[in-house]
């Protein structure tokens, strides 16, 4: 069944195909970057964790209220598993193209890319953006977590980079000690965990499509 599912929601095309294939253009683009200069990789990888937190908001109540999902959802699946797997297809892209630049930069001989830092960032904008637009429009997430930092940038009256560890490249090379790490893992585990639940116990009205 969670075959089923995957086949689905890649006909159904969660991430748009214009935002894959500005994530491939920035992943090559970023691989050329890192050849030239393997000291390029935390720059060349803040694009696509920018990316990431857009096509990880891809929304699910919304469209299976307004029948988007109804051949899916009648079909005998398990909420949670078309969930997982709904979770799965919009977080694959980014985290294949950082998959890419950090190969990359191992072959340059640097590790930028490869730390715990990193990893924790790809983690996040892979399931908080997810979690939070489970119940909202597509994108809401992502324009929650920009609204963010543009908020606490006016506030505290900081610079952009002073304020960047409100974005997920701040964490880009750092490396993370267990407790910190297991903090951010928390993070995202909890949200995705919550977001299971609710698409599993909302009332779905099944509807025409639209």
């Amino acid at each position: 069944m969670p075959g089923h599912a995957l086949r689905f929601f890649m006909v159904v095309a969660l991430v748009p195909r214009a935002l894959l294939a500005t994530i491939g253009a920035v992943c090559a683009a970023g691989c050329i970057a890192i050849a030239v200069n393997a000291n390029h990789a935390a720059a060349a990888v803040a694009p696509v964790l920018m990316l990431q937190i857009f096509a990880t908001s891809s929304g699910f109540i919304i469209p299976a209220r307004r029948g988007h999902y109804d051949l899916l959802l009648t079909c005998g699946a398990r909420r949670p598993t078309i969930a997982l797997v709904h979770w799965l297809v919009s977080f694959t892209p980014g985290v294949c193209a950082w998959g890419v630049l950090a190969a990359a930069e191992l072959t340059a001989g640097q590790d930028t890319l490869s730390t715990s830092g990193t990893m924790a960032a790809v983690f996040l904008v892979s399931t908080v953006p997810w979690a939070f637009t489970v119940p909202l429009p597509r994108l809401s997430g992502a324009i929650a977590w920009m609204l963010c930092f543009v908020i606490a940038t006016v506030v505290s009256g900081q610079t952009v980079s002073e304020t960047g560890s409100l974005l997920p490249w701040g964490l880009v090379g750092a490396r993370l000690n267990a407790i910190d790490a297991f903090l951010l893992f928390m993070v995202g585990t909890i949200g995705i965990g919550a977001a299971v639940v609710w698409i599993e116990r909302s009332n779905i009205p099944l509807e025409n499509g639209q």
